[in-house]
């Protein structure tokens, strides 16, 4: 019995983390504000979701063709996929762009998610590359 109880309180306590609200744009941090006006000023605000999940504070935007861009609390994009269809890459570490154009000529990116450890891409031919953080090929996933 002690042990349900247990449980009962961990779950509650995650699903009370495990909070989203939905924002206006202007409610982002001033950093995802200026990404979104450089990089997509023309496709059009959908929805925006303030995260409180269990590890740290994020926001998620949704644009009107179905792209998604998550940002940190400070404003910093984290993951960008366009759902299948490609995204800008002049925000791509350059090395990891040159290596793409050598390696995969003709294919374009269609999403990219960044940790502190490393990059991902996903290509319109729906390869997906492993890199450093640094840029340094890592592997075919």
């Amino acid at each position: 019995m002690k042990s349900v109880l247990t449980i009962m309180m961990f779950c509650s306590v995650w699903f009370a983390n495990a909070q989203e609200t939905v924002i206006k744009k202007n409610d982002l941090p001033k950093a995802a504000q200026e990404f979104l006006t450089k990089e997509y000023a023309d496709n059009a605000w959908a929805i925006g979701k303030k995260d409180l999940g269990s590890r740290s504070l994020k926001y998620k935007v949704t644009l009107a063709d179905g792209a998604e861009i998550e940002f940190d609390k400070d404003g910093q994009w984290k993951e960008i996929d366009g759902k299948g269809t490609q995204i800008g890459a002049h925000f791509i570490p350059n090395k990891i762009s040159q290596y793409v154009k050598a390696n995969y000529p003709g294919q374009s990116f269609t999403k990219i998610d960044k940790s502190d450890r490393k990059i991902e891409v996903k290509l319109t031919n729906k390869v997906e590359l492993e890199f450093t953080k640094d840029g340094d090929f890592v592997k075919i996933d």
